[in-house]
């Protein structure tokens, strides 16, 4: 399959240029229109020049593959705030952003204050009734990877 292809590349490039903070998150291909798109991510911090060395180093192989014949399109960027999360390793490199979780019957939204290669815990503000009064209170709750629909970083102003 040529998405899995691509990602391979990818992992060579980040394998010679020994940049082993990039990762590929994602490579989505939309046959109609012959378009690749190839998400990647870093650890600490992805340059414009990056993702255009990575199109060049993909391009190359695509040229010499033939795969996709002559006329195709190829897009190499970073996820962008609006694509969910999928992967532990945005989750760990999001410690300390503010995340929105739909699960399974229900949405969290709360602050990610860890995050490992099965799980996230996000901590957010509740209101519970203790007596007749309210209170606001700080709770955490940790959701496995498994269980979240969609993650999505939220900007916080």
């Amino acid at each position: 399959m040529i998405t899995s292809s691509v990602q391979s590349t990818i992992e060579k490039w980040i394998a010679a240029e020994e940049r082993h903070d990039v990762f590929v998150v994602d490579v989505v291909y939309h046959q109609p229109n012959n378009k690749l798109e190839a998400f990647v991510d870093s650890d600490t911090s992805l340059t414009l020049d990056d993702c255009a060395r990575i199109n060049r180093y993909v391009q190359e192989w695509l040229d010499e593959d033939g795969r996709l014949g002559e006329v195709y399109t190829l897009d190499v960027s970073s996820p962008g705030i609006s694509r969910p999360i999928t992967l532990p390793r945005q989750f760990q490199k999001n410690i300390g952003r503010k995340i929105e979780l739909k699960l399974e019957g229900s949405k969290e939204t709360g602050i990610i204050i860890e995050a490992d290669e099965t799980s996230v815990t996000i901590e957010y503000k509740a209101r519970i009734t203790e007596g007749k009064r309210k209170k606001t209170v700080v709770q955490q709750q940790t959701v496995k990877y498994d269980d979240i629909r969609t993650a999505t970083i939220k900007i916080m102003f």
